[in-house]
């Protein structure tokens, strides 16, 4: 849509894939696309800098939190460098929604109230635009749309997704609702022990000789291992009992194992994966 108003896209390198294919369509139409460093507001005014002559609205878009290594984008740099040219962030903020928020001190390293990186940042204002799934932090498969009046009009006024693709079940609507009303009875409590859980975790894998990226992010990514690939390490762990995630990284070094945390999980959850990590990483290769 935004492919027909005169943009420039400035993406964040680490952007998660379905960010850069809408990307990709948005070239694919035309639009002038360039890639800037992963998390740096200097190689971002770098580059709008070298491009202002072009007279093009830029529209710098990102993740609100990176899941590969668990910090949130310089969302507050990322807008001040966008309105110096007169352009917009659009936000993908489906890992920091329902896990950052407001206020974050030491008793609430994850901020109050789950609002996402933006709240997270103190940022608003009518050139943001976030896009989001309730998918991860709250559960549900739903995409949300949020920002200006006048942004949410226009996007209602023309979106194709309006036109061909199906409204979510009532079911979904009804759980995302839930999802939202826990949110706001108990979602700061959940959101403490889910930062008590993933320090533990942090600690127990200090203590047995591994290590992990993330921060306090509950997507805990393994270092690699001497002498075991991801994946053979991934079909050891399945077969004691503890389901990890492989995926990639945006620094492309091949597939990496990753630890999911939620606040469902408990002390004991979280040594006994640690404990089955250990036995994994020790097994002798199966002939």
């Amino acid at each position: 849509m935004l492919a027909k108003t005169g943009v420039a896209i400035y993406l964040d390198s680490g952007a998660y894939p379905i960010v850069r294919w809408g990307c990709e369509r948005a070239a694919g139409l035309g639009v002038r696309v360039r890639t800037f460093a992963h998390h740096d507001p200097d190689a971002l005014r770098w580059q709008l800098d070298q491009d202002g002559r072009h007279l093009l609205q830029p529209l710098v878009v990102a993740d609100g939190l990176c899941s590969s290594c668990g910090t949130p984008s310089p969302v507050a740099a990322y807008l001040e460098h966008a309105r110096a040219f007169g352009g917009q962030v659009i936000l993908d903020d489906t890992q920091a929604l329902g896990i950052l928020g407001h206020s974050p001190g030491l008793n609430e390293p994850y901020g109050r109230g789950g609002g996402g990186s933006l709240r997270w940042s103190n940022v608003e204002g009518p050139d943001v635009l976030m896009v989001s799934s309730l998918a991860k932090g709250f559960g549900v498969p739903l995409a949300v749309l949020a920002g200006s009046s006048d942004m949410v009009g226009w996007f209602e006024a023309n979106s194709e997704t309006l036109a061909h693709c199906s409204p979510p079940s009532v079911a979904i609507i009804h759980a995302g609702e839930h999802a939202l009303s826990m949110n706001e009875s108990g979602g700061d409590a959940l959101r403490r022990r889910l930062a008590e859980l993933v320090r533990h975790f942090r600690s127990r894998l200090r203590l047995a000789g591994f290590s992990a990226s993330g921060g306090l992010f509950p997507v805990q990514t393994l270092a690699p291992l001497r002498g075991i690939d991801a994946t053979t390490l991934h079909g050891r762990l399945l077969r004691l009992g503890v389901r990890t995630v492989l995926q990639g990284s945006h620094l492309g070094h091949g597939l990496h194992v990753s630890f999911l945390i939620t606040a469902l999980h408990d002390p004991a959850d979280i040594d006994a994966a640690v404990d089955a990590l250990t036995q994994a990483a020790g097994m002798k290769a199966i002939a």
